[in-house]
């Protein structure tokens, strides 16, 4: 998810959101898996403002992934 980002940590470049297919084809998870893996994000202070849809993801990354993210592909 780091690499799908705006400028500012708002998840996907446009801040729309990634949607579930991408997430699921980084990830050998289930589309009905996604919710705890976005609880375990939030918990460990990794996502703020997540909100899982039935089509995307949206939130923001905190503090402590925004170093990992690419700016230079932006």
């Amino acid at each position: 998810m780091a690499t799908q980002t705006c400028a500012d940590g708002r998840l996907s470049r446009g801040g729309e959101g990634i949607t579930l297919n991408d997430l699921t084809s980084w990830c050998p998870v289930e589309p009905g898996g996604l919710q705890q893996l976005v609880d375990r994000l939030v918990a460990a202070d990794r996502l703020a403002e997540a909100d899982l849809t039935g089509t995307h993801l949206t939130g923001q990354l905190t503090e402590q992934l925004l170093p990992l993210t690419c700016p230079h592909l932006r």
